[in-house]
């Protein structure tokens, strides 16, 4: 007798591997090189407990180590890093504890001692930033100025 032995063809599932901490390139070139081709990139507003990594993956779904369907999508989220705040016009006092929140190292142009306005801050309002990274502010010092009262102009 003859014995045929039929190829079923390529296994449809495949175990998904770990991709977390990689960019958005890298993680595509293992997901395809393990078979899965349908994957969703979400970029995430990092969000004040999540210090991840600027353009790094920090989320996958499903998690690494899943028996998973070729065929299906796969989600993964990465980092935009921290948003710059605004903190032109605010004291120093407060641009400091607003930046210190979120997680940058502020550094206090001409120094540490000058209080005042914030005038200017590199980089500015709405830039994306890695946690841990430094924002310069400049503080204009409010030089109290004893106001005289304008003399009305008699015509």
């Amino acid at each position: 007798g003859v014995i045929l032995y039929v190829s079923k063809g390529e296994n449809p599932q495949a175990l998904i591997p770990d991709v977390i901490g990689m960019t958005k390139e890298e993680a595509k070139d293992i997901l395809n090189n393990a078979g899965f081709n349908v994957i969703s990139v979400i970029e995430g507003e990092t969000f004040e407990e999540n210090s991840n990594e600027m353009d790094k993956i920090f989320s996958q779904t499903p998690i690494r180590e899943t028996l998973y369907d070729k065929s299906l999508e796969i989600i993964i989220k990465i980092s935009k890093g921290i948003k710059v705040p605004d903190v032109i016009t605010m004291t120093k006092e407060e641009a400091v504890t607003k930046l210190g929140e979120l997680g940058f190292v502020v550094k206090i142009s001409p120094d540490s001692d000058t209080d005042g306005i914030v005038k200017i801050q590199i980089p500015e309002a709405d830039t994306y930033l890695n946690h841990g990274s430094t924002v310069t502010i400049e503080v204009l010092e409010e030089v109290v100025v004893e106001e005289e009262e304008e003399e009305e102009e008699q015509e």
